[in-house]
Order: C-alpha cells, then structure tokens, then sequence
C-alpha cells in the first residue's frame, strides 16, 4: 500500500473524494468513514466491545465463512490507530485434512487446521475519518458501500424533498 502511494506520488498521485468521480489511473479514492454504515459497526464494535468478539476457533467456526480481515495498526509514537481491511478470497483458503505440502524433500499431509493466504493487493485504508478506496469492489464486498448507488440515493430524495417539502430523518 505505501509502495503504491509512494510510486504514485511520484507520477502525479492525486486523492479524490469516492463520490465524485470513477476510479482513474493516477487516482486514489476516499470516502468518509461516517458514509460507510457496516465499517462505522464494524470500528464501534472495535473501539467500545472488543472484549465482547468472541476468539476465532476453527474447530467452533469455519474459516470459509470469513469474509475479509481488519487489521489494527498502532504504535507507541502514533496517537491513534490506523486500520487495514482486505477480502479473503475463497481460494486462498485451505483446509488442514485436504491438503499437502512440502517439507524438506517430502511431500506430506498438510497439519494445520486451517490456512490462508492474504492478498498483497492494496485494498482499503481507514486513517482517522477517513477512507481510502484502492479498490472499489472490494469496498462493495466488505462492506456493501457503493458510492454511486449511495450519490443517486441521495439526490433522489434532495428532489423528492424539494418537491414536495418533506424531511426525512437522518440515513
């Protein structure tokens, strides 16, 4: 992810709010975190009752029904954390009694429970209030947040309350 911000910045990287265009070659997009109704769950969860999410266990869980991972980064030296948030495709998931893999110059059954390989792709950064998109359809398969829909929606009802004066409340 830096390395994708660093290269850019030298090609001429500009960010862009999610809402207002495509995504473009040379164009990081950010949205909102406040936009977003299942992330702001998913940080409230964080902030207030990570005591409350139950550990992962594989034997009580199955690895195939998670949907992605979140990542929290913090420091000693950094106010307040960042996170990192991915899918994790099916296909990099693999089960413990199904596979093999080599060790030393043997091929042998794979001991593990479960596996999975993370995408090295960047996908989506969450600093303070803010999200950055580097991919778009990740953002939908997460957190079921497309900006497009969301603008049309809102436009949507700007007409209908002006039209015929209504107030909606909030969301």
């Amino acid at each position: 992810m830096l390395e994708y911000i660093l290269e850019g910045i030298d090609k001429g990287l500009i960010i862009r709010g999610f809402e207002e265009a495509e995504a473009e070659e040379l164009v990081l997009q950010r949205t909102q975190v406040h936009k977003v109704e299942k992330l702001r769950e998913t940080l409230g969860w964080l902030k207030t009752q990570e005591h409350e999410i139950v550990i992962f266990k594989e034997d009580e869980h199955d690895i195939n029904h998670m949907k992605g991972v979140l990542v929290r980064v913090s420091h000693a030296e950094m106010k307040t954390p960042f996170y990192l948030a991915k899918v994790l495709p099916k296909s990099q998931v693999m089960k413990g009694k199904v596979g093999w893999m080599i060790r030393g110059d043997k091929f042998v059954p794979f001991d593990a429970d479960a596996a999975l390989r993370l995408p090295t792709d960047p996908q989506l950064l969450i600093l303070d209030q803010d999200l950055y998109v580097f991919s778009q359809p990740k953002l939908k398969a997460l957190f079921g947040y497309d900006a497009k829909e969301q603008a049309i929606a809102e436009s949507k009802i700007r007409e209908i309350e002006e039209m015929y004066r209504l107030s909606f409340a909030e969301d």
